[in-house]
């Protein structure tokens, strides 16, 4: 997705999307490269300018798309539940000032997985940068959902941490 896009661009110098779904990484790079069959992000993207009090018009859309694309690095795997160390391709091991990682943690099998991926992720992070982590948290009111689909490939999620246990974990990692 180039969502987490929209929003940072401006003040990015660069942008590197790493994923571990093929697919996505695939999408992603269709965009780029203004591919026909790319998915069409146009409807966020005016969303987007509306958000920022523009009109959103054709001509405002374009020039976002062309200053989004203008930044864009790479589109590298990504696995944080690696035995390895090296959860990046080689080459973009960084360090970045935003790690945005969405979905992804749900994915760990365990708190200790997801305490080992959070600190991966942080020895990615320059010294003042930061680490958003999208998420489901459990909470009284909160129904996890059990699964993330990409294309035909369901994902099981089977973590159910707490805030408490985020922020634990953020600790754990120096953060």
């Amino acid at each position: 997705s180039i969502l987490t896009l929209l929003f940072f661009f401006y003040k990015a110098r660069g942008y590197v999307h790493a994923d571990y779904a093929k697919s996505n990484r695939d999408e992603v790079q269709k965009w780029i490269k203004n591919d026909p069959t790319a998915f069409d992000w146009k409807k966020y993207v005016t969303l987007c300018l509306q958000f920022e009090g523009k009109a959103g018009s054709e001509e405002e859309v374009e020039a976002k798309e062309r200053r989004m694309r203008s930044v864009f690095k790479a589109a590298v795997f990504c696995d944080i539940l690696t035995e390895s160390s090296e959860v990046i391709e080689r080459g973009y091991e960084g360090p970045y000032d935003v790690i945005y990682c969405a979905g992804c943690m749900d994915l760990c099998p365990t708190y200790d997985a997801f305490t080992a991926a959070v600190k991966k992720l942080s020895g990615l992070i320059s010294d003042r940068g930061f680490l958003q982590l999208e998420m489901g948290v459990d909470t009284e009111e909160s129904s996890i959902r059990d699964k993330y689909v990409v294309g035909d490939i369901a994902y099981a999620l089977r973590l159910h941490v707490t805030k408490d246990g985020v922020i634990e974990a953020l600790r754990l990692a120096g953060m």
